[in-house]
Formats: structure tokens, C-alpha cells, sequence
């Protein structure tokens, strides 16, 4: 693959981090509302996997695709800062969270964390794929 050189992988964390910004700030907020209104009376487990889906999948799918990322700094210094932008996401979405209700605070906080486990499933993906190669 021509695309994922040790020389370009700057530019492909910054493509990355663009396209994630684009979908977090534009595309998740009118989708995740829509499926949140639709899967509200799903069974609970059910609810659940599917709020969180959408972000696993698309950053499991991001990294693996613009990946590896042989660089750990930047890496990290992306993963900082994804985990400032969906804490970001989290204070202006969720405004009111009941803590004491373990299904409100799952439902709530379940899917930034499936962000940042999609970003690890991703890199664990790439990462096995460029050991195997």
C-alpha cells in the first residue's frame, strides 16, 4: 500500500484528526439524536450497544484504514486529544446526567468511551496486521 508510508504519517494523523473533528462536530450529533429517539424503547442492552456503536465502528475504521502509526508521540498527543474533544462533546450534550440512575449514566457516558475503545481496537487492529505482515 502506497498510501501508508513512514513518510507520510504525519499527514495521515492530521487527515485523521480532521476527519474525526468533521464527524464528531457535524455528522454524529444529527445521527446519534435520531438513533437515540428511535432505540429509547429498544430493551436496555439493546439501547445501549446501539448509542455506542456508531463511534467504535467509525474510529476502529478510521485508524485501520489511515493507519499504522509508528510514531507514539503524535499518536498520543491525537489521542489526547480526541479524549479533550469527546469530553467536550460530553459537557455540551449531556447537561444534566442523573448519576444515581446506572442506565442514565451508562447511556450517557457509554458512548464517548466507545470512541476511545474504538480507537484502541483500531490501533490493535492495524498493529497486528503490520506485525503479521
Amino acid at each position: 500500500m502506497t498510501f501508508a508510508k513512514p513518510g507520510n504519517e504525519t499527514l495521515r494523523l492530521l487527515l485523521l484528526a480532521g476527519v474525526v473533528a468533521a464527524i464528531e462536530l457535524v455528522v454524529l450529533p444529527l445521527f446519534a439524536s435520531d438513533l437515540l429517539m428511535r432505540s429509547v424503547r429498544w430493551p436496555t442492552w439493546a439501547h445501549l450497544l446501539a448509542i455506542s456503536t456508531p463511534r467504535l465502528l467509525l474510529m476502529a475504521v478510521l485508524v485501520v484504514a489511515l493507519g499504522p502509526f509508528r510514531n507514539r508521540a503524535l499518536l498520543g498527543g491525537f489521542a489526547a486529544l480526541y479524549a479533550v474533544l469527546l469530553f467536550v462533546r460530553f459537557k455540551l450534550s449531556e447537561v444534566y446526567v442523573n448519576w444515581d440512575d446506572v442506565v442514565a449514566a451508562s447511556r450517557a457516558t457509554l458512548p464517548y468511551v466507545a470512541g476511545l475503545a474504538g480507537l484502541a481496537v483500531g490501533l490493535l487492529i492495524r498493529r497486528s496486521r503490520v506485525v503479521a505482515a
